[in-house]
């Protein structure tokens, strides 16, 4: 799963609309927006071409460990898409109904990534995206192979594990329309070996143990995209739904349902000043797999710490771009846990927070690269961030 993830992020840009050239793309302060024609002129001819776009990944999630990774993408030459107008800084129904005239066609993308954290987790994966007939499908498929190594909590004790296996995920979604909205579905298929260290001696309902397993489900998934900038966005919103059905019927070893809603919004109040909304849920149903309860995902809080059948979070981040090149940022977010599991012990307020600093690291791809200090409910961790964190 973390590797699946990992490669996502590479490939992120092909999910929602690219950039409208590179003033979009960097529109935070008058000193970048000065120079928004030459890069745009630079930007399209590169895309006229192609082009190799390399990206670090560092690792810095404290439930698998520290460690550094690699991407390598490559942009396909540009075909023809629609590409007019700049995206509005807030969607309102004019807009969501015109936006297929305010949208540039994302670019179609290859990817491998890889990397290895100080506990000896490791991941390898490759991945495609690509958008047809003049934008109104779009795809993305990955292939993972990951040993990941970490703790997991039953009844409040940590349990080392170690889970290792090889992954599959498949999205094929259509435009709705002339909007903005697609809608489409999911694939994904798992085939894992786990193994932990020590086991509980009472029935917690979770199958946890030395466990060689098959999780395959299918998903039906509506999306939304009017972000200016799929890397670090500056104003738009995302939403995203999805609906997932793991069966044996399917080729896998579960039965159990699993959902997740995700918006995201953001506004740039000023021309350096960008804030940023979050809020998230997800739920399952029937009998999971213990990796596919879902979590609480904040800075602050360690993957797995806090997990349920139903998880929420809220978070707020604002972004404050002190010179042409250079951010500062504070973020504060919440996390709720419920469910019937007693095994998955939680505690009511899980919250964190902290700052941050921001380096532009490609103007023309507006990707911010930067260094969290988080504080959450048990510890204060540091995290390399590339692009946005949510």
């Amino acid at each position: 799963m973390i590797g699946i993830v990992l490669l996502l992020q590479l490939l992120a840009v092909a999910v929602g609309p690219a950039p409208s050239g590179a003033e979009e793309a960097t529109a935070v302060s008058p000193q970048i927006e000065s120079q928004g024609s030459q890069a745009a002129e630079a930007d399209d001819e590169s895309r006229s071409s192609g082009k190799w776009l390399p990206l670090p990944i560092f690792l810095t999630e404290p439930a698998f460990g520290y460690g550094l990774g690699v991407g390598l993408g490559y942009i396909h030459p540009h075909k023809e898409g629609v590409e007019t107008e700049v995206v509005p800084s807030l969607q309102t129904p004019q807009s969501i109904a015109s936006g297929r005239n305010t949208q540039k066609a994302p670019p179609d993308i290859t990817g491998v990534a890889g990397g290895y954290t100080d506990n000896e987790t490791w991941f390898g994966a490759v991945g495609h995206s690509a958008s047809w007939h003049n934008d109104t499908i779009r795809y993305v498929g990955a292939a993972v192979y990951a040993d990941v190594k970490s703790t997991y909590y039953i009844l409040d004790r940590p349990l080392d594990f170690d889970l290792e296996g090889f992954g599959v995920l498949q999205d094929l979604k259509f435009r709705l329309g002339d909007t903005r909205f697609f809608l489409g579905g999911k694939l994904l298929y798992l085939e894992t070996e786990s193994a932990f260290d020590l086991t509980p001696d009472v029935d917690t309902g979770i199958d946890i143990g030395e466990i060689s397993s098959s999780n395959v489900g299918i998903a039906a998934e509506l999306s939304f995209d009017g972000r200016d900038n799929v890397f670090t966005p500056n104003r738009g919103q995302l939403m995203e739904l999805t609906a997932w059905r793991y069966d044996e019927a399917f080729g896998g070893d579960y039965n159990y349902w699993s959902g997740n809603l995700k918006l995201l919004s953001f506004h740039q109040l000023l021309p350096q000043l960008v804030l940023g909304l979050r809020l998230e849920g997800s739920a399952v149903d029937g009998r999971p797999p213990f990796y596919a309860y879902p979590w609480v995902t904040l800075r602050g809080i360690p993957a797995l710490r806090y997990q349920g059948k139903r998880v929420g979070m809220a978070g707020t981040e604002l972004r404050w771009d002190i010179f042409t090149r250079w951010a500062v940022l504070g973020f504060a977010g919440i996390g709720s846990v419920y469910g019937d599991d007693a095994a998955l012990e939680t505690q009511d307020d899980i919250v964190s927070g902290g700052i941050g600093g921001r380096y532009l690291f490609m103007p023309d791809e507006g990707l911010w690269l930067g260094v969290d200090v988080a504080r959450g409910t048990e510890d204060t961790y540091a995290y390399i961030i590339v692009g946005q964190a949510w």
